[in-house]
């Protein structure tokens, strides 16, 4: 879980995510946007399910996959700098 938001926004719990970039696999931007937010190497171990719904009229399509951590270490590192806190992963285990 990370602590995410604008810097002038209340800030929110959240899964990491993020946007696909071009020719990226929903897996692979999920390996990647763990990464970028957490620190943490992931390997994904089955895909969970698929939202889809709409903000502002735009259609927003949500990949959730359960995944294992591999490696690396609690670090921030968005370059989006919307992230404010992460959760090591033993207060992740705590929490399930």
């Amino acid at each position: 879980m990370v602590l995410q938001g604008k810097p002038d926004e209340e800030k929110t719990w959240s899964i990491p995510s993020g946007g696909m970039k071009v020719g990226e696999s929903p897996e692979k931007c999920c390996e990647r946007e763990v990464f970028e937010e957490t620190g943490y190497r992931v390997n994904i171990l089955k895909k969970l399910c698929v939202k889809r719904t709409y903000t502002e009229h735009i259609q927003v399509i949500v990949h959730y996959f359960w995944a294992e951590v591999i490696g690396g270490k609690s670090v921030i590192q968005d370059p989006d700098e919307l992230i404010h806190q992460g959760t090591g992963r033993r207060k992740m285990k705590r929490k399930r």
